[in-house]
C-alpha cells in the first residue's frame, strides 16, 4: 500500500508544504520525497549562511520526513538538488 505524509502547519521538525504535493509517498519500502527546502520550520524563512547551510538544513528536513513515516537514510537511491546560481554548485556539490 502506498502511504502518504503532508506537512500543513507549522512545526518544528519539517517545513510545511508551499505546494499542491505531498512531502512523501512511500511503497513498498521505498520513499520518494519531494521539494524540501533550506526553510526553518518556525519562521518559513530561508535559513542564513547561503546554499550550503540551505541544502544541509534541506536533507535533515528530508531525514524528518522519513522518519515520519519509519524509513530512514541508511541506503538512498538517488539525490537531485536544484541550485539557483551556477556559483553555489561548488558549494552544496
Amino acid at each position: 500500500p502506498k502511504r502518504l505524509l503532508r506537512v500543513c502547519s507549522l512545526s518544528e521538525w519539517a517545513p510545511r508544504m508551499i505546494g499542491p504535493y505531498c512531502q512523501l509517498t512511500a511503497a513498498a519500502g521505498v520513499g520518494n520525497v519531494a521539494g524540501q527546502l533550506g526553510l526553518v520550520p518556525t519562521t518559513m524563512a530561508l535559513v542564513e549562511g547561503g546554499a550550503l547551510a540551505q541544502a544541509r538544513l534541506a536533507l535533515r528536513h528530508s531525514e524528518a520526513v522519513l522518519s515520519g513515516l519509519g524509513l530512514g537514510t541508511r541506503r538512498p537511491l538517488s539525490l537531485i538538488a536544484y541550485v539557483v546560481r551556477e556559483s553555489d554548485v561548488v558549494q552544496v556539490h
